[in-house]
């Protein structure tokens, strides 16, 4: 098809009011940014908070690595679970797993880690993205990004490297959800999936949570495992007399116990219903292994 120069002008008009409406949203994003966190607009603590990120993300990536690898048992209690798989020999489950996880490691470790301030990314989100995240992983890009000036605003002195860690390790087990989803094992469907079936989830009203914080977790399959696991980890390194010494497993009057507890990382049990505390611990023991730990090996915060 031919076209006219009246035809080239109007493209070339096009293109050029999209790059400066673009260039203006960057712009504004920025500086909404730094209305929000001042101090982002010094390059003397973005290089700060960058390393401190990195730093961060190395401990996180291992903790994650070192989770997922040594977890077939969780995985073949997961397997099993699934009643159109619950037929699978072991020695299959197994060659499976070998290929997930050389193929996971692989992937988590070239996953990018990116900062919010950094102005290739800035546009990428939304105000309410800006305000309220500490991080983020984008499935688009395979990328994880994190907010550091929100971290370091909203946590207290002695809480910041602590929600620098527990933030970067969710990010990382969205990174996991995302490649075995990819390789046909959504594991965090697949729990999900199995809480639906054992109907574990108490009706909104009943669970004294706000409805958008209840909807969050109760349809939002990646939200609900990662919040999981990251309650055991925790569990695990805080409390690890919750376990059975011999089978690694929750204790169901261990997990009753936090149900009540307050705090945002404990905020996911409170929607399920503590009647079916056998059933949950069920759910919880699918969610990964808790391995022992050698006496004197530390698990890294």
């Amino acid at each position: 098809m031919k076209i006219t120069s009246s035809k080239l002008k109007d493209i070339i008009k096009e293109e050029l009011e999209a790059f400066l409406e673009q260039k203006s949203a960057a712009g504004t994003n920025m500086e909404h940014y730094i209305a929000l966190y001042p101090f982002a607009k010094s390059l003397r603590y973005q290089k700060m908070l960058t390393k401190s990120v990195k730093l961060s993300a190395q401990v996180a990536l291992n903790y994650v690595k070192q989770f997922y690898l040594n977890n077939f048992d969780s995985f073949r209690r997961l397997v099993i679970s699934v009643p159109s798989l619950k037929g699978e020999p072991e020695a299959v489950t197994k060659k499976k797993w070998k290929q997930l996880t050389d193929i996971l490691k692989k992937e988590l470790d070239s996953t990018p880690v990116e900062m919010f301030y950094d102005k290739k990314h800035i546009n990428k989100f939304t105000r309410r993205e800006l305000e309220k995240a500490h991080a983020m992983y984008q499935p688009k890009d395979k990328t994880i990004y994190v907010n550091p000036f929100r971290i370091y605003k909203f946590a207290g002195r002695g809480n910041r490297k602590g929600l620098m860690a527990y933030s970067m390790r969710e990010e990382y087990i969205h990174r996991a959800q995302h490649v075995l989803e990819e390789h046909g094992v959504p594991t965090h469907r697949l729990v999900w999936s199995a809480a639906k079936r054992k109907n574990i989830f108490l009706p909104w009203k009943k669970t004294g949570l706000e409805k958008a914080d209840y909807e969050y977790y109760a349809q939002n399959p990646a939200e609900f495992h990662a919040k999981l696991l990251q309650l055991k980890l925790l569990l695990r390194k805080t409390d690890p007399r919750s376990f059975d010494p011999k089978t690694n497993q929750i204790k169901p009057a261990a997990l009753l116990k936090y149900m009540n507890m307050p705090g945002e990382e404990f905020m996911v049990l409170k929607m399920l219903d503590p009647k079916k505390i056998n059933q949950i611990s069920v759910i919880f023991d699918t969610i990964a292994k808790a391995s022992p730990r050698r006496r004197g090996q530390s698990i890294p915060a």
